[in-house]
């Protein structure tokens, strides 16, 4: 007994020794799982649009991308580089009730910050959430729209006056239908904004922004139908004794009238800034090809000033009061070339008309220095036809080729009383990268 109890306990002993590097194999395991289980909440993506463009005369004022230099009508540019990550939770009930989210855009102007945000939505239902930061703007289809799927260049002139940079510093309450509600995709957005974008704050005054989405999809996903509603409501600080408002006189002729404000209202009162917009998406889904529609229009009247007829974000300049109209429309025909493999490259093609009518109250010939003196280049409208073919053999890769065909309405005005020569082709590649890539089930 005495020799067997030694025997039995090396024996115990070994068999313990034994089966330890498989425990530890097991714990490193599990606390990998966990890291990769954290990891997966954690999304990065990116691209860049190195592109060139050739315009018809050199330097032109053009909404494709800036302004061309004095002395030429080409030039290379990176459009954008976005670089973000994102980082989203969800509960049990598979609702996302947690996301953050940081972008940068870089190109050779310099680096900025793109978005910066925060959002909880309710663990409960899943319906109402809470967003705060710096965030696209939601109103209408086209602001919001990424500029790494849109199908052309750039957004419409419409949508880069009124919300210029697309993003804005603010709070919104959502209100959005989760994924396992399948009757109709609802989406409220409800918010207040700086009204400066990301700029400085040149007031206390805080601009309402609110949007109503619904989505639903019809013969097993071959079409899918999107409409929507948006308001704005906010106004800009009236800093000087003036301002010139678009109105009818005393006579009944519409022109720009003078009007003063007392000494104590000077950096109290504003001028409103009201929109209100629709917009709807339509596709059309078959076994080789889609189609999908799309189209906006925004009204309302917009402060400026002599030299622009977008808002203000700083002091000092007597205002300009402006009713206007503008609105969009998209055409996009894609058709799908599958491989041997199975793999599938797509082709778009594209059409787009864009109008903006800066100053509706007026047309044509009737814009002249003569009729009032106080029109200027920024009540002119702009028609916009651009035709474009994009070809999308991987998800990482994308070649654009774009004409924008720019239109000005003739006036009286010195320098605008026929066409500009003002067209610009675009070419662009766009390279991409995304971690959703490896992790799709």
């Amino acid at each position: 007994m005495k020799k067997t109890l030694p025997l039995l306990l090396l024996l115990i002993s070994m068999g313990a020794s034994a089966q330890s590097p498989l425990d530890s194999l097991n714990n490193k395991v599990s606390k990998l799982d966990k890291l990769m289980n954290v990891l997966r909440k954690f999304r990065i993506s990116g691209y860049i649009q190195p592109q060139f463009q050739l315009a018809d005369t050199d330097g032109i004022a053009s909404f494709s991308g800036g302004n061309f230099p004095q002395h030429s009508n080409n030039r290379f540019a990176l459009r954008r580089g976005r670089f973000k990550v994102t980082f989203e939770h969800e509960n049990a009930k598979g609702f996302k009730i947690i996301e953050a989210a940081f972008q940068l855009d870089a190109t050779e102007k310099g680096v900025g910050i793109k978005d910066f945000y925060g959002k909880i939505v309710d663990p409960w239902i899943g319906w109402v959430g809470f967003k705060g930061g710096i965030f696209d703007r939601p109103f209408g289809f086209e602001v919001p729209y990424s500029s790494g799927t849109r199908e052309t260049p750039e957004r419409g002139r419409m949508s880069q006056t009124l919300f210029p940079g697309e993003t804005g510093l603010g709070f919104a309450l959502i209100v959005e239908s989760p994924s396992n509600f399948k009757p109709v995709h609802i989406k409220i957005d409800a918010g207040l904004f700086s009204g400066t974008g990301i700029s400085p704050e040149i007031d206390k005054r805080k601009d309402f922004i609110g949007h109503v989405q619904l989505n639903k999809s019809f013969a097993k996903n071959l079409v899918q139908l999107g409409v929507g509603a948006s308001y704005y409501n906010g106004g800009s600080l009236l800093s000087t004794a003036t301002y010139n408002k678009f109105e009818k006189d005393f006579a009944g002729i519409k022109r720009y009238v003078v009007h003063t404000i007392d000494s104590a209202s000077i950096n109290k009162k504003y001028l409103k800034r009201e929109y209100v917009g629709a917009d709807a998406q339509l596709t059309f889904n078959y076994a080789f090809c889609s189609t999908t529609l799309r189209g906006e229009f925004i009204t309302g009247v917009q402060p400026g000033t002599s030299e622009s007829n977008g808002v203000p974000t700083a002091y000092s300049k007597t205002l300009y009061h402006r009713p206007f109209f503008g609105a969009y429309a998209y055409f996009v025909q894609t058709f799908a070339h599958q491989l041997k493999n199975g793999h599938k490259m797509y082709h778009d093609f594209v059409f787009k008309y864009d109008l903006f009518d800066p100053n509706s109250g007026e047309k044509g010939r009737d814009i002249s220095l003569a009729m009032d003196p106080l029109f200027t280049k920024n009540d002119i409208a702009y028609q916009t036809f651009g035709v474009g073919y994009i070809f999308r053999p991987y998800e990482w890769f994308k070649l654009m080729v774009y004409y924008d065909i720019v239109k000005n309405e003739k006036t009286n005005i010195a320098g605008y009383t026929g066409d500009l020569r003002d067209n610009v082709l675009t070419l662009r590649t766009q390279f991409a990268l995304d971690t959703k890539w490896f992790t799709k089930q």
